[in-house]
């Protein structure tokens, strides 16, 4: 596993929830939240992680040895709906049909 620092905080869209989280400065995102940044300056050192596949782990420090683990992802709010879309002034309704009438 490797062990990434971010030196900014950053936003980020997570993939399992769709919910924006927000990943702070000094702490170490998950990988699979971590791909998601793609900016270089987001990471101490200025160069972005490399998530390749490797057999060799890169030992995790402890909480005040270098940063701590981002917190877990917490489901927030559900987003209000909008308001509704005004109908089209050029669609009319469709005209009602009258009942027949038995003569």
């Amino acid at each position: 596993m490797v062990t990434v620092e971010l030196e900014a905080s950053v936003f980020v869209t997570d993939p399992d929830t769709h919910q924006t989280v927000v990943l702070k400065a000094g702490c170490r995102p998950e990988p699979r939240l971590a791909r998601l940044v793609s900016n270089p300056a987001a990471w101490v050192g200025g160069q972005l992680p490399d998530f390749s596949p490797d057999p060799v782990t890169v030992p995790q420090t402890g909480p005040g040895e270098g940063g701590e683990q981002c917190p877990a992802p917490e489901p927030g709010p559900e987003p209000e709906p909008g308001p509704e879309p005004e109908p089209d002034p050029e669609t009319k309704p469709a005209a009602r049909r009258g009942r027949k009438t038995a003569e």
